[in-house]
């Protein structure tokens, strides 16, 4: 009897303690993120004329030049190198590109409340550790894409670049990111409209990037949860007994 109520009272306390733990997702790492768009310009497929616009249509709602973009970009750290290709080795430090195979949102984002992308297809992130193909610059560069109904295909990218190559310690995903530790901060973004060619191109500057924090239970709430299923448990026990 006094066994099995430890017993009881042990599990309980591990489900307890799980519920306050960290999540066990540690391995993705997610942000919010806001950026101010600073370019944008179309290309006309038939002419092959570039125009830089103030305001465009195109996505499918309006945006304009120093409008506020605001989304969610995520990676996870386990993602493997890319199995069919990487970039040229480096003379000195490493550059490597990883994938995450199946599809995800791995990048979301809207303007003015409206939604104009959200990636469909796989997602890869390049890492440059002091590369000398960067002049030992670090770079962080996670891009996606996303096709609507065979009519358009639009793809984004977050790229960051930092001159002094201290950003990274190794070629690995890294667990975090700083925007401060980069001087070249943007996101990207192209539409291209697969029935005569025409695009647009928009540019923004990343004004802040923001740990997602997924909600865990309380520790309260996990502790009233963890005596509550004991007490349950010990009742059914003494009833099986009687």
């Amino acid at each position: 009897m006094k066994n099995t109520i430890t017993t009881i009272l042990s599990a309980t306390a591990i489900i307890a303690a799980s519920l306050c733990s960290p999540q066990a997702d540690a391995a993705v790492v997610s942000y919010d993120f806001t950026a101010k768009i600073n370019d944008l310009f179309e290309y006309d497929g038939t002419t092959k004329v570039i125009t830089h616009v103030a305001t465009s249509n195109f996505p499918g709602s309006t945006i304009s030049l120093a409008d506020t973009v605001s989304g969610k970009f995520f990676y996870d750290t386990t993602w493997a190198l890319h199995p069919y290709y990487q970039p040229e080795k480096p003379v000195s430090g490493t550059y490597l590109m990883y994938t995450s195979g199946a599809p995800v949102s791995a990048i979301s984002f809207s303007v003015g409340g409206a939604a104009i992308f959200d990636a469909k297809d796989s997602a890869s992130v390049q890492i440059a550790n002091n590369a000398s193909t960067f002049n030992g610059s670090d770079i962080f560069y996670l891009g996606s894409s996303t096709a609507y109904n065979g009519v358009m295909h639009q793809n984004a990218n977050i790229a960051l670049f930092d001159r002094s190559g201290s950003a990274f310690q190794s070629g690995d995903l890294p667990t975090q990111l700083n925007l401060a530790d980069f001087s070249y901060r943007q996101l990207g973004s192209a539409w291209l409209r697969y029935s005569n060619g025409d695009q647009l191109q928009m540019s923004a500057t990343l004004t802040s990037i923001t740990p997602t924090v997924s909600p865990v239970p309380e520790p309260d709430a996990a502790a009233l949860f963890g005596g509550g299923l004991a007490l349950l448990l010990m009742l059914s026990f003494r009833r099986n007994r009687r």
